[in-house]
Order: C-alpha cells, then structure tokens, then sequence
C-alpha cells in the first residue's frame, strides 16, 4: 500500500493517512521519504502506525472528533468542527459546519429522548431515531433508557455514526427543528456524546537525525492488532514547514 502526505492539506494537520486491511502477517515495514519546502528543514517528525478493528466490517470510522455542540447560527442546529472520517476505503475531511436533523423527531414533555448524528459516504451529516418511524416520539423515563436504545441502532454500510445527542424535553414535547437545544428554553437539558476515533497507535518510529538528513528510513513493526485495518499517521513539530512524506506499508510473513 503506497501513501502520501502534503503539509499543505488539512490532513496532515488532522493525522494524514491511508488504511488497508493486512491480515496474517506478522511483520509489517513501514519504508519513507520525506521532503521539506521550508529553508529550515523540520527538528521533529513521528510516524505513528495505527490500528482500527473492523467496524461495519469495514474499518469505517471517525480519525477525528467532530465535537458536535448546539449551533451558533441558529440554536436548533447541530454545530460540528472539521474531522476526519475514513470511509468506503477512502480518507475525507468533513468542513465545520451546521446541519439541521433529518427528520422531526419528538420527545415527549420531561422524558428522555436519543438521536444519532451520522455521516454517509457522500460527506452529509444526517440524523436518526431507533424507533418505528423517524418521528415516533420518544419517552425514556431516564438519560440510560434513552442512551441503551439508540446504542442498539445499526447503521447501513457506509455510514458512521459521528455522535449521540440526548434530549431531556421540559414541559412540553420537544421537536427537532422547531424548538432549540438550549438548556432551559425549548428543553430542560441536551448531552452530546461524540464518537472517539477507531484508531488507536500500535508502534510509532521518531525519525533519527540521519533519517531527517537524509530525507528517507525504513522501521518495523512486529505489533498487530487482529482483523484491523491499518494507517500510518504523521505528527511534526510544525505544520508550517509544509512537509511531503510519501512511502508504503507492507506486510512481512
């Protein structure tokens, strides 16, 4: 598997990277080149090899937080800053942005409600309930009730679930889209839960100063994380010094 990262795209600054499934190996090498644009040539890289066991049976899943949180432009939508997602074998960014619910989802006066916020493979954040239509109204006696139910939702391939919202409506029923998600007006209370990031570091290589000379290396890996997909993530010590790192990730029997 070949990658390459640019220090002008958002993704290095995201933890740029591809994945491929690598399954019964033992060994795996991770063989580099890198190249700067700046006259002062970086002090510091990582390479970090990551792992991410199977979601959907397809390694889908969030590279970075979306931190979803009530909207600005308008307190009845859903506000998320940009993340990266890897999805249907490819890499995305998705831009900050604000996204109303799909649907009109209720939740009964002073009871508990759950909706997951989830982005498909054509990059759009969108939401569901776990019930028998996407506007049947929702009346969980308490926040565990209404967080157990929509943790059971299964989500169709390509999609990846990015975060939960939990509603405890106040007085009156609460409807997505027409009353807001501020505490205390159109309901009494909302959680956001994001969904962390699938991938977690297996081995990571800080690159010598001969290989930050040289502008190349090769390191191993004899970590494995079964039925995973794998990326190698880059970290530098300044985004600024626009680093190019291209290389391949291969299995070693």
């Amino acid at each position: 598997m070949s990658f390459e990262f640019d220090g002008n795209s958002l993704n290095l600054k995201l933890g740029a990277s591809v994945s491929e499934q690598v399954l019964g190996v033992s060994r795996l090498q991770i063989e580099f080149q890198l190249f700067h644009k700046s006259i002062t040539p970086p002090t510091a890289v990582t390479l970090s090899l990551q792992g991410c066991r199977k979601v959907i049976d397809s390694g889908n899943g969030p590279v970075s937080i979306a931190n979803l949180v009530t909207g600005t432009s308008a307190a009845e939508k859903i506000k998320n800053s940009e993340f990266g997602y890897h999805i249907a074998q490819a890499n995305n960014v998705k831009a900050a942005a604000e996204t109303v619910f799909s649907e009109a989802h209720v939740v009964t006066a002073s009871k508990f409600g759950a909706i997951a916020v989830y982005i498909n493979a054509g990059g759009d954040i969108l939401t569901e309930i776990n019930e028998t239509t996407q506007t049947t109204a929702q009346a969980y006696d308490t926040f565990v009730a209404a967080l157990d139910k929509i943790e059971a939702n299964v989500l169709p391939d390509d999609n990846i679930l990015i975060g939960i919202i939990v509603i405890q409506a106040g007085g009156s029923d609460w409807t997505a889209n027409t009353h807001d998600l501020t505490p205390a007006s159109d309901l009494a209370a909302v959680r956001y839960i994001n969904k962390l990031s699938c991938f977690t570091d297996i081995d990571t290589h800080e690159l010598s100063e001969a290989e930050l000379l040289d502008g190349k290396g090769v390191f191993y890996s004899s970590e494995q994380k079964p039925d995973s997909n794998y990326r190698v993530a880059v970290i530098a010590n300044d985004v600024s010094d626009k680093i190019k790192i291209t290389g391949t990730l291969r299995p070693i029997s």
